[in-house]
C-alpha cells in the first residue's frame, strides 16, 4: 500500500492542534477538545476523551491493518472471519463493533449484542454466488446508464449515492436478482486501491474483480466481518 504524506493524511481533518506520523498511513493526533487519536488513514480508529473513554472504531475497513492499530493498545482478533475484542478490565470477550467503547476502569461503556452467525452464513452464502457470475461473462461490463443509479451515480467526493446515503438495500436486491453490471465492478475495484480500474476491468481480469467484489459487499454487509 502506498505511503501518503502527513499533509495527505491531514486533509479535511479539523481542530488539529498537534501530529505526528506513527506508523505507514498513520497518525497520533491531539485536538483542540482535548481529544486524542490514533488516525489511519481517513478514520481515527482509537480516540480518548478527556473523561478517560475510549472509543475503537475501523471506519468501516475490517482489514488485517486496521487490526494491528488497535492492537497497539487493545487485544482485538478474529475467528471464522467475525471480529472480538476483550474488555480490557475483566479480559470477558465481546463481538467488537465499530463505536466500541471502555470508560478509564477499562469496563465497556453501553451493550453488545451477540453477531448474528446464521445472517452472516447465508450473506456470505449470497456474496459467494453472486461473485461466480463473473465467470459466466465473456466480456467484463463497464459502467453505463442502464446500470443501478445508487452505483452509477457519484457524488463530488467520489462517492457512490449508495454510499453516501448509507443504503445498502440496493446491494441486498443485486445479491437476490443475480444483477451484475459495470459500475459495481469499477466501484469495486476503486476501493480495493485500483488506479484504473477500467483497465482491470478491459483485460478481463477475473480473479482481481472477484476479489475486489467480495471484499466491497463484505464491508457493507456485514460490518462485523473481516473483509479478505
Amino acid at each position: 500500500m502506498p505511503h501518503k504524506a502527513k499533509r495527505v493524511l491531514l486533509a479535511g481533518v479539523e481542530g488539529v492542534v498537534k501530529s505526528k506520523k506513527v506508523g505507514c498511513n498513520t497518525l497520533a493526533l491531539e485536538y483542540t477538545d482535548g481529544r486524542k487519536a490514533l488516525r489511519y488513514h481517513n478514520t481515527d480508529v482509537i480516540t480518548t476523551y478527556p473523561n478517560g473513554n475510549v472509543t475503537l472504531t475501523s471506519g468501516g475497513w475490517r482489514t488485517s491493518t486496521t487490526k494491528m492499530r488497535f492492537n497497539s493498545k487493545f487485544n482485538v482478533w478474529t475467528d471464522k472471519g467475525v471480529w472480538y475484542i476483550k474488555e480490557p478490565a475483566t479480559a470477558k470477550v465481546l463481538p467488537f463493533f465499530d463505536g466500541v467503547t471502555f470508560d478509564s476502569t477499562g469496563k465497556l461503556v453501553g451493550k453488545v449484542e451477540a453477531p448474528d452467525f446464521e445472517k452472516i452464513k447465508a450473506v456470505k452464502k449470497n456474496i459467494a454466488k453472486y461473485i461466480k457470475l463473473v465467470d459466466t461473462l465473456n466480456t467484463i461490463p463497464m459502467p453505463s446508464n442502464g446500470d443501478c443509479w445508487y452505483c452509477l451515480m457519484q457524488t463530488q467526493q467520489g462517492q457512490s449515492l449508495g454510499d453516501a446515503f448509507k443504503d445498502t438495500s440496493h446491494l441486498e436486491s443485486h445479491l437476490e436478482e443475480g444483477y451484475l453490471f459495470g459500475s459495481i465492478i469499477f466501484n469495486a475495484l476503486k476501493e480495493k486501491g485500483y488506479k484504473d480500474p477500467g483497465l482491470i476491468m478491459y483485460m478481463n481480469c477475473k480473479t482481481s474483480i472477484k476479489a475486489a467484489l467480495r471484499r466491497y459487499f463484505t464491508k457493507r454487509l456485514l460490518p462485523e466481518v473481516q473483509a479478505a
